[in-house]
């Protein structure tokens, strides 16, 4: 704005309004260099005691005669809870190995992505292993669609890179 006003006199009032231009853009930089607490709150963080609420979800999957759909939007749920707070549902593992078999294939990419999510450091790797061998026998062969061996090696990827102890050397 300087720039403009090079040859011609700088009243008072051109110099407030300069003035205040500057102020202004001091401020909006200002806002953008401030952090922005807030914006990555999630309500899932703030659960009071997610073990029991987890485990209560859980045992209602487990008994509910509900649409497919519903069952696997109680088990996102579920796995979600399970990953982000690192709880310790062991029946989790198995009950999701019926899934594994299903006959809706193009579900299949979001119940591995459940997997992945429930993957932590502090679940024992046996109950993971006869996941892995679940896919590995179902997706990862030659009989399989090239786009299903491919979503099998990258979730089995995945999860070792979360359970790295969950491989089993044969």
């Amino acid at each position: 704005m300087l720039k403009h006003h090079k040859g011609s006199k700088l009243t008072k009032a051109k110099k407030a309004y300069l003035e205040r231009a500057v102020k202004s853009e001091k401020r909006k930089e200002a806002r953008k260099n401030r952090v922005h607490i807030g914006t990555d709150f999630l309500p899932i963080d703030t659960l009071y005691d997610p073990q029991s609420c987890a485990e209560r979800l859980f045992s209602k999957l487990k008994k509910s005669n509900d649409k497919y759909e519903v069952k696997l939007h109680m088990l996102r749920l579920v796995a979600r809870l399970i990953g982000r707070h690192a709880l310790m549902i062991l029946n989790f593992y198995p009950y999701i190995l019926r899934y594994l078999n299903s006959h809706d294939k193009e579900k299949i990419g979001e119940i591995f992505a459940m997997i992945i999510e429930a993957c932590h450091e502090l679940v024992p790797p046996e109950d993971v292993k006869p996941v892995i061998n679940r896919i590995i026998t179902n997706y990862v062969t030659e009989y399989c669609a090239n786009q299903h061996i491919t979503i099998g090696i990258n979730a089995i990827r995945e999860i070792l890179t979360r359970m790295p102890l969950a491989l089993d050397p044969s």
